[in-house]
């Protein structure tokens, strides 16, 4: 009953307005308290949506930066595709081959880390691509190599400038246009051997292949007379050549292969 009475009386009050003072008291001293608690309660809001949004920036960064990689890997393929059906295109104008008989595959020069005189090269394309033993390497008029090994995925090449290499040629310059053999010396050089004494030879004639020993197709570069050596005591003659391309820097060459 008391505390009922004291109730009442505290409604009375108010009711009556006795009680607005104090309330405006309580309110004054009450309102700096509520807004900074609001304030925080913002600020803590804020901060938690910042670490959200942090969170949601760094995951569509991620996401740029793999979509970047797809383009460009995209522009790549599209660039060396380009490059390689170049290539196809001037090689079949050349028509040094028979299209019926033989095919052409592009292959790209990986190189031969293994082989310190330079004298080889491994192709990344093998059977799989129906390479064979013995097939010719060539890029554009000019001859570069053989096939001597092969796997499924990969072809190993004799380049005509290996000291294992010999094959004939002729002088395209000539009009005797008599067999010689070629002989690897390293690096972009030929010695070019047995040259009869009345042949007609001197610097920069073009030395191309003559077919005829069962290694590589006819007419295909060897490379250019650098010098020429006549030695009376000798009845032959011999003479220096290098090659026209720089067998370093080859990136991509054609496989001569025989049709199925």
């Amino acid at each position: 009953m008391k505390h009922i009475g004291v109730a009442l009386i505290i409604l009375l009050f108010g009711v009556l307005g006795f009680l607005n003072p104090v309330r405006s008291l309580v309110l004054a001293l009450a309102t700096p308290v509520q807004f900074g608690l609001h304030t925080s309660a913002l600020s803590i809001k804020d901060f938690f949506t910042f670490i959200s949004g942090v969170g949601s920036v760094r995951t569509d960064n991620l996401s740029m930066r793999q979509e970047i990689v797809e383009l460009n890997s995209k522009l790549l393929e599209l660039t060396n595709l380009k490059k390689e059906n170049e290539l196809l295109r001037e090689q079949l104008k050349l028509n040094k081959i028979s299209t019926d008989d033989y095919k052409l595959v592009l292959a790209k020069v990986m190189g031969n880390p293994k082989d310190l005189t330079s004298g080889t090269v491994i192709l990344d394309k093998g059977t799989k691509y129906g390479i064979k033993q013995g097939d010719n390497v060539i890029l554009h008029s000019n001859l570069v190599g053989v096939v001597s090994d092969v796997t499924y995925n990969r072809a190993y090449v004799e380049l005509i400038t290996s000291p294992n290499m010999s094959f004939t040629v002729y002088n395209l310059n000539s009009v005797d246009k008599s067999e010689a053999l070629a002989v690897g010396k390293y690096g972009s050089s030929i010695s070019v051997e047995r040259i009869l004494p009345k042949e007609r030879i001197q610097v920069e004639d073009m030395i191309v292949t003559s077919g005829k020993d069962g290694i590589f197709l006819p007419d295909f570069v060897v490379g250019k007379v650098t010098g020429v050596s006549e030695d009376p005591a000798q009845p032959l003659k011999t003479a220096s050549a290098v090659t026209l391309l720089d067998f370093s820097k080859l990136d991509r060459v054609f496989v001569v292969t025989t049709q199925e």
